[in-house]
């Protein structure tokens, strides 16, 4: 299957790739649950499971504590919610990845495709801070040209202004875009765009694999390179 690029001399020649961040580079749940733990014990609730607040992931960091607080059965009202908004990203912020971890063959992935001359870029909910943080905690922010977060622009995925932002950050064209990401917004995010998606099944997603388009998929970092090549051609 074809990713549908212009043809070059080489399958991934003048290519770029986007990556999100939590689920697709980074296993990152238990650190938000451990965040949503301390901010329930706060307000004297009891912590959610890791399953729910995972099931939660992938829409940025308001959108997973109004959740949290959903699915305790004690829903905010503003302003209260922005205030528990803040004081989460407190939290979070002052220890983004103590238990997070890089899946198994990211670094060697990402140095196959630098050595291909390739640049790289991460499009993520999370806020730019925070990702640009984990990435140097995970040692992987060498690989990155561009970090777009959830507040670098006035709009989250799946607007696909975040994608274009990306095309013009790295200086390619849209058309030479393939976005690499875990979830149901991943996809819907690239379909915005008009780009093609590789789907990372072993993160965040909610929905069954057939129902999530997608160009290609892989369950093994070490898959990716040549999956990408072979998808170029």
């Amino acid at each position: 299957m074809s990713l549908g690029f212009r043809r070059g001399s080489r399958a991934t020649a003048g290519l770029a790739l986007v990556f999100d961040l939590d689920g697709t580079l980074i296993e990152s749940a238990a650190d938000l649950h451990a965040a949503a733990a301390v901010l329930f014990a706060e307000r004297r609730l009891v912590p959610l499971d890791l399953a729910t607040v995972t099931s939660f992931i992938g829409h940025g960091i308001p959108s997973l504590v109004e959740r949290c607080f959903a699915a305790a059965g004690t829903p905010l009202p503003e302003p209260d919610l922005g205030r528990a908004i803040g004081r989460f990203t407190e939290i979070y912020a002052a220890s983004p990845a103590a238990l997070a971890r890089a899946y198994p063959g990211v670094r060697t992935a990402l140095s196959a495709f630098t050595a291909r001359g390739i640049p790289l870029a991460v499009c993520t909910n999370k806020a730019e801070a925070v990702s640009r943080k984990m990435l140097e905690i995970m040692d992987l922010s060498a690989f990155f040209a561009l970090v777009i977060g959830g507040d670098t622009l006035a709009v989250r995925k799946p607007d696909p202004e975040m994608i274009h932002a990306c095309a013009r950050g790295l200086g390619v064209p849209l058309d030479r875009l393939c976005y690499v990401g875990d979830s149901e917004t991943d996809a819907a995010t690239a379909a915005a765009a008009r780009i093609p998606f590789v789907l990372f099944t072993g993160g965040y997603r909610k929905a069954a694999i057939r129902d999530i388009a997608h160009a290609g998929r892989f369950d093994d970092w070490l898959e990716l390179p040549a999956l990408i090549a072979r998808l170029a051609r």
